[in-house]
């Protein structure tokens, strides 16, 4: 439980920080989050052990062998490391480089550090922006903090990285309109860490046609995903090469064959959380400028499509890698000063208030829920490995569980 508690420490004390330094202590807390990776190695049932030994394998490879993986022999890799070599190419690189350093921990810590980092960034930009008071920040930050499954992050590595980039860019892409050639290059990375960038990109594309007349449209289509899209995959297939191709067939495997792997189901506390986002966003598209229109209409579109996927529970449940950062900022607006009444662009009245009043309160007490939830079940997976002695005595790489 050292983790989580930690987590709650930093959180609070952040109430202590005089305002104009609070931007500085969010960055520091990133850091401080990620560096408890370090003391964190896993036995081999693990999924960050898995990703540790594809951390190994890169290691094995000279710097010609990783760019040119069709014109050198690779020798004994592992199956799921050749598959990370030709599908994701920009992970296997950064995979490579904490190889050679010798510190295969280094990678799930530049990961986590990403994902907290570009988080409480977003909550310092948008403080700045509607001068926030200083309580109100302290929520926003408290909520991201515990929001975030550790656990999660540190096993899956490459979708949670994918979410805080993607959500950090559509952002500014946007609602800030600001850095748009950074943003598209920001896009066209994401399919090199994570076949799940394509979905992004595809939504993001769908916004260019996302007005009030082909909303609803949009909406149907992407509630009905498992049903439609796979039969388009099919017909796309033959046509598509490279990592477009693996990914679709990916996605075709997932809708087609895949049904709740493991005894695996749907989150019902994830389902709820989903719910309240999209309930709040639908009710705070219409205040908001053109600008945050789209941006809650690309929110509103993930949902569909991750309930399209409740018979697939594996994507489901990873659809909160991008719903919680895209979906803080709007939750950060509600509760700013005066309930966030001046980011809207129209007249408030009470009754509306207290909707958007109730609606963060549930979102605030399901995020704390599942905070505790996660702590009874989730990060006492944890507690073995939770220690520098532990490290020192088992810090070694086997051969995985997969392979026994």
């Amino acid at each position: 439980m050292l983790i989580p508690f930690f987590i709650l420490v930093i959180s609070f004390l952040s109430l202590f920080v005089p305002p104009h330094k609070f931007k500085h202590y969010m960055y520091i807390s990133a850091v401080s989050i990620a560096f408890f990776v370090f003391f964190i190695w896993p036995d081999n049932g693990f999924d960050l052990y898995r990703n540790l030994l594809i951390v190994n394998d890169m290691g094995k490879l000279n710097v010609f062998q990783l760019l040119h993986i069709d014109s050198f022999p690779l020798g004994e890799l592992l199956p799921e490391s050749l598959q990370h070599l030709k599908s994701y190419p920009l992970y296997s690189f950064i995979s490579w480089i904490a190889a050679k350093l010798g510190i295969y921990q280094l990678l799930p810590a530049c990961i986590t550090f990403i994902v907290y980092f570009l988080a409480v960034k977003r909550i310092g930009e948008i403080s700045k922006k509607i001068n926030q008071k200083h309580f109100a920040a302290f929520i926003c930050f408290f909520l991201t903090l515990i929001s975030y499954n550790y656990l999660f992050i540190i096993s899956n590595l490459r979708h949670p990285l994918v979410g805080a980039l993607f959500s950090y860019a559509f952002y500014n892409d946007v609602v800030e309109q600001k850095g748009k050639l950074v943003c598209y290059f920001i896009y066209i990375m994401l399919p090199l860490i994570h076949s799940i960038g394509f979905l992004f990109i595809a939504l993001r594309l769908m916004l260019i046609f996302y007005n009030r007349y082909t909303k609803w449209p949009i909406i149907v289509s992407l509630l009905g995903a498992n049903y439609i899209f796979p039969p388009i995959a099919h017909m796309i297939l033959p046509y598509t090469s490279g990592i477009l191709n693996m990914a679709i067939e990916k996605f075709i495997r997932y809708t087609s064959f895949r049904q709740n792997i493991g005894g695996m189901h749907v989150s019902t506390k994830l389902a709820i959380l989903y719910l309240i986002i999209l309930f709040i966003v639908l009710v705070f598209e219409k205040q908001l400028s053109f600008q945050y229109y789209k941006y809650c209409g690309l929110i509103i579109c993930t949902i569909m499509f991750a309930f399209s996927m409740t018979n697939q529970s594996d994507i489901f449940n990873r659809m909160e890698f991008i719903l919680l950062p895209l979906g803080i900022p709007i939750v950060q607006e509600l509760i700013s000063q005066y309930g966030g009444y001046e980011v809207f662009h129209t007249n408030f009245n009470l009754k509306k208030a207290r909707i958007y009043q109730l609606s963060v309160l549930c979102f605030f007490i399901v995020v704390v829920m599942n905070f505790f939830i996660a702590c009874k079940k989730d990060y006492m997976i944890l507690e073995p490995y939770t220690s520098i002695d532990y490290f020192m005595q088992n810090g070694n790489l086997e051969d995985p569980w997969w392979n026994e």
